[in-house]
């Protein structure tokens, strides 16, 4: 299968939804993209959910890449090594996380993680992200919950970073307002 066939089969896919022709494109292009990833993330099991989201990104894109007639092949390539980094990043990120978690030692029931009326921290954080509007909520998930950086977290609300800093900001600020968080909120970023 040539660079035009593969052209070809994703026209007939723009034009009709064909998952035949889509299918073809993937048994095609698969090995490659997936070998591809795996020499970024360096992860067989993180190589094949890059495998996948690249070809769903390809359906997601196929019509403005039937328009421009480009080159399948490169372009599955160059977008599985920019997906490959986001995942490599987040892996990063998430190993990280881990390891500062198993460094914490868990606190006794009078301990830090303990109001004086005996509530824990996280249940009033709950409750404080609980108050919140959805947007409010949502950004906030996804920086400090999913560890999104500024950019994926951009990317997700449809703003630029600037915008989504200051969404971010607005709604820690709403949170810190909200009765159960607030003081856990000042004693954790004073810390």
């Amino acid at each position: 299968m040539s660079d035009a066939d593969d052209m070809a089969c994703l026209r007939e896919y723009v034009r009709t939804g064909s998952e035949p022709a889509f299918a073809r494109i993937v048994r095609r292009h698969a090995t490659r993209v997936y070998a591809a990833a795996l020499r970024t993330v360096r992860d067989p099991h993180a190589a094949e959910d890059v495998t996948q989201t690249v070809f769903c990104i390809l359906g997601r894109k196929a019509r403005p890449l039937a328009e421009r007639e480009v080159s399948i092949s490169a372009w599955l390539v160059t977008t599985a090594r920019f997906t490959a980094i986001d995942a490599r990043r987040r892996l990063l990120r998430q190993r990280e996380h881990e390891r500062r978690a198993a460094r914490l030692k868990p606190e006794s029931d009078e301990g830090e993680n303990q109001r004086a009326n005996g509530t824990p921290i996280l249940a009033l954080l709950q409750d404080g992200l609980a108050r919140l509007k959805q947007n409010d909520r949502r950004v906030i998930v996804l920086r400090y919950l999913e560890n999104r950086g500024m950019r994926e977290l951009a990317q997700e609300m449809g703003c630029t970073e600037e915008a989504a800093r200051q969404r971010l900001g607005r709604a820690l600020e709403k949170l810190r307002q909200t009765r159960g968080a607030m003081g856990v909120l000042r004693k954790s970023v004073e810390a």
